[in-house]
């Protein structure tokens, strides 16, 4: 019934690539490359020369750290959202992509503290809301998550995890019609999103059958023959 993390990415800077030898360009396309594998051998080889600065490193380690997270190494990203902070503590994108490290381990309170910290420096990061309201909604504090992903959903509203997560939300609150609703948006933005559509399609069967069970059922009563 959960939701898929909305994680921030990177692009290693053209400035760079304008700067570095045709090696190290190589690296930098690797370092950007959607193949995860790809990208953490560009970022390794990036990391290694010793060439960037401190700002510059802390979107490579971020770019490997997304490739990791990506394969499901939630602890090397982990780690190397960790020495993205250290090296660039003002990146909202650093503590977000952190959050959803630690949410993915179920370490919850890290994972809310990290969100709080992207918010403080960025109020209007959607995805630090809608991922806040998810660790909310994990804790059964509804109410405060429904806010969030309210908020998450005002400043984007084509935003199809945040509603699906909403639509859990009203679901544990008993409100099955806005659950309904909600997961119906979500899929009307993105039809490929499975979690949602189980949601729909079970809520859906559930309130069927107790529309069902509700409907008194009619006896015809006679008279009795004698």
């Amino acid at each position: 019934m959960l939701t898929r993390l909305s994680l921030v990415a990177f692009i290693v800077s053209l400035v760079m690539l304008a700067l570095a030898s045709p090696a190290r360009s190589d690296a930098i396309s690797d370092c950007n490359s959607s193949d995860p594998v790809r990208r953490i051998a560009g970022c390794s080889k990036l990391i290694a020369t010793g060439f960037f600065d401190d700002r510059q490193l802390a979107f490579i380690y971020q770019n490997r750290a997304i490739a990791f997270f990506t394969m499901g190494a939630s602890e090397l990203a982990l780690a190397d959202f960790t020495t993205a902070i250290q090296l660039n503590p003002k990146s909202d994108g650093a503590f977000l992509n952190r959050g959803n490290a630690y949410l993915r381990l179920r370490r919850l309170d890290e994972a809310r503290n990290d969100f709080d910290a992207a918010l403080a420096r960025n109020p209007q990061l959607a995805d630090a809301l809608a991922n806040r309201g998810l660790v909310l909604l994990l804790e059964g504090r509804f109410a405060a998550a429904l806010e969030d992903l309210d908020q998450a959903i005002a400043l984007k509203p084509a935003f199809p995890t945040a509603l699906n997560s909403r639509g859990v939300v009203f679901e544990k609150m008993g409100l099955f019609d806005r659950a309904i609703e909600d997961y119906q948006k979500a899929l009307e933005i993105d039809p490929d999103f499975p979690i949602a559509r189980i949601n729909l399609n079970r809520l859906t069967h559930r309130v069927n059958l107790e529309d069902m069970v509700s409907v008194p059922t009619q006896v015809a009563v006679g008279r009795s023959s004698r």
